[in-house]
């Protein structure tokens, strides 16, 4: 059985298309409560993995430019705070107080990671991640007082090297948490999809 994929204009993702013995299988797109919801599991899955492998990058590249460590790390933040938003397209999100249950000891980086994304990278809130002010430089002879420079300075990354092992450990149990989801899930899943007409189906398929 050989595998490779095709852009779906109409669905717009990329579909692996399957041939067996010279053949192209036909597909058609999955569609039910539990379809939908082991869906949005599988996406929120897909979305820590990538946050860990930016972490994992930030971790391995310490020496790394300025600006690629500042975008990788914000990059980190958007996308794990993703999965604890409203989502309209998923239908599903991620709950802290459900899972940081038994591992309280993780609720404060995490909150941490959303206090960021709410007053830091998704909007200019207050807090202590976006300061920006006026500085005067006044001139050091007081005989002779005045105003010499003014300029605007402002805190726009705060290396987080030393916390990274943290929200590794907030990364790891939210994909635990999404594996068990999705393991409760496969049996009604599982049941949805057996119970699909398969004449239906095959008039579906592309």
């Amino acid at each position: 059985m050989h595998r490779f994929s095709v852009f779906d204009k109409q669905l717009f993702i990329y579909v692996p298309v399957l041939h067996i013995e010279g053949h192209i299988c036909p597909y058609v797109v999955a569609d039910g409560k539990f379809t939908k919801l082991v869906t949005a599991y599988y996406s929120i899955q897909s979305d820590l993995l990538e946050v860990q492998a930016m972490i994992s990058y930030l971790q391995s590249n310490p020496n790394a430019p300025g600006v690629v460590k500042a975008s990788m790390f914000k990059a980190f933040i958007i996308q794990y705070t993703k999965c604890f938003t409203k989502t309209w397209g998923r239908g599903a999100k991620l709950e802290a107080k459900s899972v940081f249950d038994l591992h309280e000891e993780l609720l404060g980086a995490h909150n941490e990671v959303m206090e960021m994304r709410n007053n830091y990278i998704a909007h200019a809130g207050k807090g202590k991640y976006d300061n920006g002010a006026m500085v005067l430089y006044l001139n050091p002879d007081t005989s002779n007082p005045a105003i010499g420079r003014i300029i605007h300075c402002d805190l726009k990354f705060m290396d987080h090297s030393l916390k990274l092992s943290g929200y590794v450990k907030i990364c790891q149990r939210a994909l635990e948490f999404v594996a068990l989801k999705l393991e409760k899930l496969s049996y009604s899943y599982n049941k949805e999809v057996n119970s699909m007409d398969l004449n239906d189906l095959y008039k579906q398929a592309k």
